[in-house]
């Protein structure tokens, strides 16, 4: 997902609120899965009188995550949410009491085993990935795409890398697991593939980046809620690169 551990983050942690007599914490754990992605889940730690005046938690996660925004109603679990990813972040939490009360809480979710922002290890962090999905149609914005984010320090993955005789889907699929996100070129008239590899990565739980090209692209009904990015003149290269410097920029990246 687009948050490396080789970024650099400056900022303070704020997970301990309190609220009159309300003292309410986020914690998180965290379990390796290869590859260098990670299962971890996220909680409201307080003592049980007070979990039980909590009517629900809304974590706001880093917003390159489909639906970055998730409500938590159960208290049986502590509001616990579950999820996967690659990268430590800063999770926003919003707990909403039966009352109408607000708290709101920040924590970085640490994933053990991880170099910390502002370690010397993290200078030797892995590349991020991304794949980059298109249509052959949009050959040329794809290519210039690559070379910018190759700019940047991003190793690019595409089904061009195949070598002949490979068994396209399987390749695709590994190559899609492998990253930590897939730019979609969504055309007015997006090729199967397109689709198909939008469809996996949502099946691997990696996120999707859509980027609409032209006036009348949509958005596929899979990731129809999807924060997009529209390039009006998908043959303007110079328009698509000032976009998408701009999307990277909210990224950290």
């Amino acid at each position: 997902m687009f948050y490396s551990n080789g970024w650099r983050w400056i900022l303070s942690i704020h997970d301990l609120t309190m609220n009159e007599d309300m003292q309410v914490k986020v914690r998180n754990s965290s379990t390796p899965q290869g590859r260098d992605r990670w299962s971890w889940s996220l909680w409201i730690e307080a003592e049980p009188e007070d979990l039980d005046k909590i009517d629900h938690v809304e974590y706001v996660l880093h917003p390159t995550f489909p639906q970055p925004i998730r409500v938590v109603r159960d208290r049986a679990s502590n509001f616990k949410l579950d999820s996967k990813g690659w990268g430590e972040f800063m999770v926003h939490a919003k707990v909403v009491t039966k009352d109408g009360k607000t708290i709101i809480l920040n924590h970085w979710l640490t994933l053990r085993g991880r170099a910390k922002p502002g370690d010397e290890q993290s200078d030797i962090s892995e590349k991020p990935t991304v794949f980059v999905s298109y249509s052959k149609a949009d050959y040329q914005l794809a290519a210039s795409i690559r070379r910018l984010l190759e700019g940047r320090g991003i190793e690019v993955l595409s089904e061009d890398q195949l070598d002949a005789g490979e068994y396209i889907q399987s390749s695709i699929r590994s190559l899609i697991g492998k990253s930590d996100a897939v730019l979609a070129l969504i055309s007015e008239d997006p090729s199967s593939w397109v689709l198909h590899e939008i469809s996996e990565a949502q099946k691997q739980q990696v996120p999707v980046l859509p980027l609409l090209l032209g006036k009348d692209a949509s958005l596929p009904d899979s990731i129809a809620e999807a924060q997009t990015t529209r390039i009006e003149n998908a043959d303007d290269t110079q328009q698509a690169q000032a976009i998408i410097e701009t999307e990277l920029a909210k990224l950290n990246l």
